[in-house]
């Protein structure tokens, strides 16, 4: 009976230090991090920017209460092979890389949570029980994992667009089908402003961004709440796209320093035959005109997911996205090998994706963990598999 009331009080006490002591903390760590990030080419931002992400770190984790859930995935692969997959950790992108993996859908059975310190018997254990073992970890427990053997997804990357003075500097970089993109867009009826009006804003959450959201993913839309969006537009603006005098697209901007930061985009009722008139390009092409015209030095195009195949991601590194580690992420998917080799091995090769090794990205190289193990140099790897770059 003592040790039920202790564990309960413990319990208590946890849900009460998260609520009132680490996620209010998260929270401030990241309103600070917010003004340092855009001064990280600066010595004095790069260093300020590190301390505040080592320390919303651990407020994170703490904030979880230091509990590992659990969900088992059980499904069918591309071939029609049925497949037991662990989800540990964070599930956060749970839904996404399930969709990858498990493309015809998956049942999910909620397993208990793990201990931190219990994480690498409880990964040894899985490994012999399911196809795929897959982590959703906070960076502080990524030290725990095996990185020679497996897999390290970063959950989102960003782009950002470094801004010339000029068109002519702008488009000099471009490939010919970006180009093609420009011009399609400057043969169009299209004009733009920007505006700080509340009713917009809400014109824009409701009539574009959450219909777009909803018509690209579906059931694994993931959307910023009202109130959060409304906290970036009161320091930023709403960039409005018209057609022929019609507000057709648009995006909410904020600038911070020299640079101007995309939270998100959205298109009028998520309409396809919008998007087939370039109302999307339309966005991005008169952000990068706004940016010049403010004087900045780079526009942060936000998150995506780490896939080569993915519309968002090939979009943004048209544009001349650069990849740069997200400072507001804090936690890292580790993918390792089940008691079979095939769903592991298969998955760099059918879903070409970023790999994150510290803070440098580089193309998954099928035979990586080979090379690791034969001694030859990685880089001779990406070569003879022809990754993409």
């Amino acid at each position: 009976m003592s040790t039920i009331i202790f564990r309960r009080l413990t319990r208590r006490g946890e849900n009460i230090a998260r609520l009132r002591l680490f996620r209010p903390a998260a929270q401030c760590l990241e309103k600070a991090l917010n003004r340092t990030f855009p001064h990280c080419d600066k010595a004095a931002g790069c260093v300020a920017t590190r301390i505040l992400r080592a320390l919303r770190a651990r407020c994170l984790l703490l904030d979880k209460g230091c509990l590992l859930r659990g969900v088992e995935l059980k499904g069918q692969d591309r071939d029609g092979t049925e497949r037991h997959v662990l989800y540990l950790g964070e599930q956060e992108a749970r839904s996404w890389f399930a969709s990858l993996i498990l493309p015809r859908g998956s049942a999910e059975t909620e397993l208990p949570p793990v201990r931190p310190w219990h994480l690498r018997r409880s990964v040894d254990a899985a490994r012999s029980s399911y196809d795929l073992v897959v982590l959703e970890l906070n960076r502080l427990l990524s030290g725990r994992i095996d990185r020679r053997t497996s897999w390290s997804l970063p959950r989102w990357v960003r782009l950002v667009i470094p801004i010339p003075s000029t068109w002519e500097e702008m488009m000099r970089g471009f490939r010919k089908s970006t180009q093609t993109q420009i011009r399609a867009v400057r043969n169009r009826p299209f004009t733009f402003d920007v505006t700080r009006d509340k009713a917009a804003f809400d014109e824009f959450y409701d009539q574009l961004y959450v219909p777009l959201i909803a018509a690209r993913h579906g059931d694994q839309a993931i959307f910023y709440r009202r109130e959060q969006l409304f906290g970036y537009f009161r320091k930023g603006v709403v960039l409005r796209v018209f057609e022929s005098g019609r507000w057709v697209s648009g995006a909410i901007n904020a600038v911070c320093g020299r640079q101007s930061r995309c939270f998100v985009m959205g298109v009028r009722d998520g309409d396809p035959a919008l998007l087939k008139r370039n109302a999307l390009k339309a966005v991005y092409y008169f952000m990068v005109e706004w940016a010049m015209e403010q004087g900045l030095t780079s526009l942060d195009m936000g998150r995506t997911r780490p896939l080569f195949e993915d519309g968002v991601f090939r979009q943004k590194r048209k544009w001349g996205g650069r990849l740069v580690a997200d400072p507001w992420e804090e936690a890292v998917i580790h993918v390792l090998p089940g008691k079979t080799q095939g769903l592991f091995a298969d998955l760099p090769l059918r879903h070409p994706f970023l790999e994150q090794l510290e803070n440098e990205f580089r193309p998954a190289c099928g035979s990586r963990l080979l090379c690791r193990r034969t001694g030859r140099s990685s880089t001779s790897c990406s070569s003879s598999t022809g990754a993409p770059a």
